[in-house]
């Protein structure tokens, strides 16, 4: 026992040390650069974490989707203003044949080695993103496309529904008309790739001096587990940037990421929940609703969840309100899963926070005489924390029961959601294009980003018919239906809250922030 308290606290020395330690380098680096780039504009932000990854294909996390939208691009990309699809690489679409068959016209761009962007790179990508060995969790989202599901599940060899006319002429084939087919090509898993340099670099193709990029900044340095910059890509089809260069510090501690913005090093930081009533008031903060939902996880294939009751209990043992006080007090309460601001939210739906209910469920449940050990899995950051001691207290007050917590660091915190599909665990999603679709399909029974077990053939079969319906009204009935199923019935999660982004922001900085959490970099400005 003193021998474990000792290294713990050795342990605790040597992470404030090195925490230290980083905060003097970054000063330091900050205050050279500052003195000898006087004329020099360059954005200086923080991000949470090490880039998990920069293959467009295998990319699932914010921080990956934050520099994959800047150094890449897609068909399309959104505008910031009204969230819909406007063109990038692509110069126009068009449907035909009943909405089922979709021509991309390509623009004349260039990869940052000059060599010409040609259909089959949009090709080459779709095919990696769905061939079974690849293991991507987004495979899923090219499902809509002509043998997309059976070329990812092996049935097929090959993958037919995307060709091309011509190297400026994209063709899609699609198994129903789809009407959000132009958002679905914004999002990073649908990049354009290049086969050669993946074959030529091996692993180390997403390092700077193999990756190839055709967005609006080149990745000009990356030292792990410390800093990423950016610069302008010369071969940039669009506008040119308005900052020379982009500097993203990986400060893992939300602390020291406001105290580096206090003393002016980074122009812009995300607020950490202790932090968020003191500057509240202050001319630089900043605060906006998000589409992103947070929920707790259940695998209901795995005790105790596997006993509907089980989750019932949990789930009427949720204080919303609990947790939102314990973390900044402004996002919004959830009990449903398509967010605010989105077609279709309806906050009547879902189990809403009940003691009463949660112990009667869970007298009922064959795991009430003898409750196994349970761990609630979640990343590691003060907030997350801090929702977990309150479930953890609140699990313990209602249902007597122990929860153990076990926080990881984000990368293999994805890792053990992935591959291990722990029992209980905490996540969250944020929308990849504005449509109820892209919360709702993460739960079809195909889907690579379910983790929790749950497969409901009515469930896949509403969302099916509601991705074609035109009709407003019964598409919202239908998804009114396919979320009792899930929250309510089945109880695969329970919703928490709804994000609501707070923000310190530089006023010499113009920053075009929206709820999809997008920020393209070449629309920064610096006075």
């Amino acid at each position: 026992m003193i021998r474990t308290e000792k290294e713990s606290f050795c342990k605790k020395r040597r992470a404030v040390l090195l925490l230290l330690l980083q905060i003097t380098v970054i000063y330091t680096i900050f205050a050279c650069s500052t003195k000898t780039h006087k004329e020099e504009k360059v954005l200086r932000l923080a991000i949470s974490t090490e880039p998990p990854t920069l293959d467009p294909n295998l990319a699932t996390d914010s921080v990956s989707h934050r520099l994959l939208t800047n150094l890449q691009c897609g068909l399309t990309r959104y505008d910031t203003e009204t969230l819909r699809p406007v063109p990038c690489l692509a110069e126009s679409w068009e449907y035909k044949d009943e909405g089922t068959k979709v021509i991309f016209k390509i623009k004349d761009a260039f990869w940052s080695d000059g060599v010409p962007l040609k259909a089959q790179h949009f090709i080459d990508s779709w095919r990696r993103l769905l061939d079974p060995s690849t293991g991507a969790e987004y495979a899923y989202f090219l499902y809509d496309i002509y043998d997309a599901y059976e070329f990812n599940t092996g049935e097929k060899k090959y993958l037919e529904g995307v060709t091309f006319q011509d190297d400026k002429t994209l063709i899609v084939y699609l198994k129903k008309p789809i009407v959000y087919l132009p958002a679905i090509v914004s999002f990073m898993v649908t990049f354009p790739i290049r086969v050669d340099i993946i074959q030529k670099c091996g692993e180390r193709w997403t390092e700077p001096e193999c990756y190839p990029e055709i967005g609006p900044f080149v990745l000009a340095e990356w030292r792990h587990e410390y800093k990423v910059v950016l610069k302008p890509n010369p071969y940039w089809i669009g506008d040119k940037p308005k900052v020379d260069k982009v500097e993203l510090y990986v400060v893992s501690d939300p602390a020291t990421a406001l105290n580096l913005y206090k003393a002016g090093y980074i122009f812009a930081t995300g607020l950490f929940s202790l932090a968020i009533h003191k500057y509240k008031g202050s001319s630089e903060f900043l605060s906006f609703p998000g589409l992103r939902g947070f929920y707790i996880g259940f695998n209901i294939e795995k005790p105790p969840f596997d006993d509907i009751h089980v989750r019932k209990a949990f789930a009427y043992a949720v204080s919303r309100n609990a947790i939102i006080n314990a973390i900044g007090g402004i996002q919004i309460p959830a009990t449903s899963w398509i967010p605010p601001g989105m077609f279709a939210h309806n906050p009547e739906i879902g189990l809403n926070f009940d003691e009463r209910k949660a112990q009667e469920e869970f007298r009922k449940s064959k795991y009430y005489a003898k409750f196994p050990d349970v761990k609630l899995y979640f990343s590691h950051s003060p907030e997350v924390r801090k929702i977990a001691e309150v479930l953890k207290e609140t699990f313990r007050r209602i249902l007597n029961v122990n929860v153990e917590l076990e926080s990881m660091e984000w990368k293999m915190y994805l890792r053990t959601i992935v591959n291990q599909k722990p029992p209980l665990f905490l996540l969250g999603w944020g929308a990849d294009f504005p449509d109820p679709h892209n919360f709702m399909d993460l739960f079809l029974s195909n889907s690579g980003n379910n983790h929790t077990g749950f497969k409901d053939p009515e469930y896949d079969r509403i969302i099916e018919i509601a991705s074609q319906t035109f009709d407003e009204e019964e598409r919202k009935r239908l998804y009114d239906r396919a979320q009792k199923i899930l929250l309510e019935e089945k109880v695969a999660i329970v919703p928490q809250f709804w994000g609501v982004s707070a923000i310190l922001k530089k006023p010499n900085i113009k920053i075009k922030f929206n709820p999809l959490d997008v920020v393209y970099f070449d629309e920064v400005e610096i006075y």
